[in-house]
């Protein structure tokens, strides 16, 4: 299936579905970033290792909500504030992820560990810390 979307499109699309979206990347199946602040590039590849990160993810953090899908084609993290639907965020990635190109969700990576709650939240926290630079530098532009 081709790509509706093009990377860039797809993130001003997130932020369009959600006033709460402060930040977000896209990553080929690869894990090479194809949109978004390189800031987010390396915790969000850690976040997407994470095997549950194929059917979707939202890890609650200080700051609000981190949340990640991977896909066979893509990757998408999202970082929001902390009154973000999760639910709806969910769905809205998987939208998103869908007009990229993305087959299906994926499972487990190979070698991918189970992560344990603190370590989940621990790589969440380093999503909105990454986030923190790029949303003040940004927020003039909503």
């Amino acid at each position: 299936m081709d790509s509706l979307l093009t990377p860039e499109l797809a993130l001003a699309y997130l932020r369009e579905l959600s006033v709460d979206v402060l930040s977000a990347i896209v990553v080929d199946g690869r894990g090479a970033r194809l949109a978004g602040p390189r800031e987010l590039e390396a915790p969000a590849l850690a976040v997407l290792e994470v095997p549950a990160a194929g059917q979707g993810i939202a890890i609650r953090v200080t700051g609000g909500w981190v949340f990640a899908l991977r896909q066979d084609a893509a990757g998408l993290v999202v970082a929001t504030g902390p009154r973000a639907l999760v639910g709806l965020v969910l769905h809205d990635l998987a939208e998103v992820a869908a007009l990229l190109g993305g087959a299906g969700r994926s499972g487990p990576r190979a070698g991918g560990a189970e992560r344990s709650g603190a370590a989940l939240r621990a790589l969440g926290e380093a999503v909105h810390r990454a986030v923190e630079p790029v949303a003040t530098l940004s927020s003039g532009d909503r």
